[in-house]
């Protein structure tokens, strides 16, 4: 008998130990497993690999010092036969150019534009195609997302003078070379709930980029910019 009870009692020891290594060994199961529920690992691209590298675009050389001027608030009239001896455009409704002239300005688009007449400042010409003399005028036009222009044939010509404005935006200039390559961008001016009128002067004397150069008037917020008048000389 008593060696039944003492065969019993190691029975039992033997089965207590059991369970002991069993349980020590999922104790903490729920925390290191890697079954295929569980997330993959994020990683971020360093930003000096070579793969980012060969996919980043090189930087703008930039906006030469002094190339561009910028006088605004503006609130005078600008006179397109004297300020674009070379050659003129006006932009609105009804558009006009300078008589007699070579067209210096090839392709424009106003994207999202639209005709206006209250400009802060007004216009005038006295040498027009389609409107000989205009004493004054405050109509121009304006786009909602940007302006883009090509002006060519650069020979001879000395500054190029943009009559140019803004509404609950910020009006910002970027310049292309001939190979429509970047040189840079620039914040121009602001205007809030009261619109602003400037005038840009690009002296062509410190660009090299060309016989021909790319504008573009880029509106940063919900308003727009305009582009009413080019000149020339």
């Amino acid at each position: 008998m008593k060696n039944l009870k003492l065969l019993a009692l190691v029975m039992a020891i033997l089965m207590v130990a059991a369970a002991a290594l069993s349980c020590s060994g999922s104790g903490n199961g729920s925390q290191t497993t890697t079954s295929n529920t569980a997330k993959p690992a994020v990683t971020t691209p360093s930003s000096s690999s070579s793969s980012d590298e060969g996919n980043t675009d090189p930087e703008p050389p930039g906006i030469p010092e002094g190339m561009v001027d910028v006088n605004q608030p503006f609130t005078d009239n600008f006179d397109l036969t004297a300020e674009g001896t070379i050659y003129w455009e006006y932009y609105a409704e009804v558009g006009d150019q300078k008589k007699d002239a070579t067209d210096r300005i090839g392709d424009i688009s106003f994207d999202g534009g639209q005709n206006h007449d209250d400009n802060k400042a007004t216009i005038s010409w006295t040498d027009g195609t389609t409107t000989e003399v205009m004493e004054s005028t405050t109509n121009g036009k304006n786009a909602t997302n940007y302006i883009d222009l090509i002006i060519t044939d650069l020979e001879g010509c000395s500054t190029i003078k943009f009559f140019v404005g803004a509404w609950n935006s910020t009006n910002i200039l970027t310049i292309y070379d001939a190979e429509e390559s970047e040189l840079g961008s620039m914040n121009l001016f602001s205007a809030n709930g009261e619109a602003q009128i400037g005038i840009i002067t690009i002296d062509l004397s410190k660009y090299e980029g060309g016989d021909s150069i790319g504008i573009r008037f880029f509106t940063e917020g919900s308003g727009n910019v305009s582009l009413s008048a080019i000149a020339i000389s």
